[in-house]
């Protein structure tokens, strides 16, 4: 390299590196910016905690606290600080919606009082990761098990695989409320390609969930709702899944030969879903069309079924 392209190197390596510096020194002078938080009273005992874009259930009963997903460190010291302006009690019991760090790291301001519960399917998942802040759950249940404290009774049920193997949904039968995090979603379609979800368990799950006395729905994000979303996306997904088994009967030989002399043999099974997802969204939109993010998760919702028909009737593994 020529001399004084070596010196211009030099100096600029050196005035990025101390901007980088001086940026850094100023992030961490700078104030944590503020979590908005939340606390709402939904039934006798029943309290729903947000914490930012996140959300759990913490029940309060003359023996004890039954909290369920601590979020995070913070979140967890903001939710017991919220339980301690209510109760003295101890927290008996953390249960855990399913193994994703978002909603379950932090636990530690609850252990050495608490049993950490989660599905069977859990306690792999969160070993694996490894991660601190993580308390690993000592009370595995499975598909149904109930939960009983100063006369509040919490049972738990593994619809399968939904947002993860791991996930539980809690129902208070008593005061007919749900907590089902992440499973659906207080607002918009449901997310992008539905990854971590069986197609056929999640829609099966809906359809049970129907017939449940159900008056408040948590989703763990979001504001609560109430039973009518469940029956929006069961609907969602059953005309979906129609209109796709329409959609792949109409396509034509001709159609598919069209496919074949225009793209890579290899990119032909993406090119079909894609034709087939586009003419799925249209033929909803009169009905659905204005759900929050229909055009973008409305499509990749579309691909998913897709998918599922294809395995369906070509027999993937």
């Amino acid at each position: 390299m020529h001399k004084s392209l070596r010196q211009f190197a030099a100096i600029t390596t050196r005035i990025v590196l101390a901007t980088i510096s001086l940026t850094t020194l100023v992030l961490l002078s700078l104030p944590a910016l503020a979590v908005e938080t939340s606390v709402k009273k939904l039934a006798p005992g029943v309290y729903h905690f947000r914490y930012g874009f996140h959300s759990n259930l913490f029940i309060v009963t003359d023996e004890g606290v039954i909290a369920t997903d601590p979020l995070s460190p913070d979140a967890a010291k903001a939710c017991l600080a919220e339980i301690r302006k209510i109760t003295d009690k101890p927290v008996r019991y953390v249960i855990y919606s399913h193994d994703h760090t978002d909603h379950i790291a932090g636990g530690g301001v609850y252990e050495g009082q608490a049993k950490f519960v989660a599905h069977r399917n859990a306690f792999e998942l969160i070993k694996a990761r490894g991660i601190d802040e993580i308390i690993a759950p000592d009370l595995l249940v499975d598909n149904r098990h109930t939960l009983e404290l100063g006369g509040k009774t919490v049972q738990l049920v593994h619809f399968g695989r939904i947002e993860s193997a791991s996930g539980l949904a809690l129902y208070l039968p008593e005061d007919k409320i749900l907590m089902w995090v992440d499973a659906v979603r207080s607002f918009g379609a449901p997310y992008r390609y539905l990854e971590g979800y069986d197609w056929l368990e999640f829609r099966n799950a809906l359809q049970e969930l129907q017939t449940w006395e159900i008056e408040i729905l948590i989703p763990g994000h979001g504001p609560p709702t109430d039973k009518s979303r469940l029956v929006l996306f069961a609907n969602y997904l059953q005309h979906m899944q129609t209109a796709a088994e329409k959609e792949m009967a109409a396509y034509t030989q001709a159609r598919h030969s069209s496919i074949i002399g225009r793209v890579n043999p290899e990119r032909y099974f993406d090119t079909y879903i894609s034709e087939i997802a586009r003419r799925v969204i249209e033929k909803m939109r009169p009905q659905y069309g204005d759900i929050g993010g229909y055009d973008d998760w409305g499509t990749k919702n579309a691909e998913r079924a897709v998918v599922f028909l294809l395995h369906e009737i070509l027999f993937f593994d």
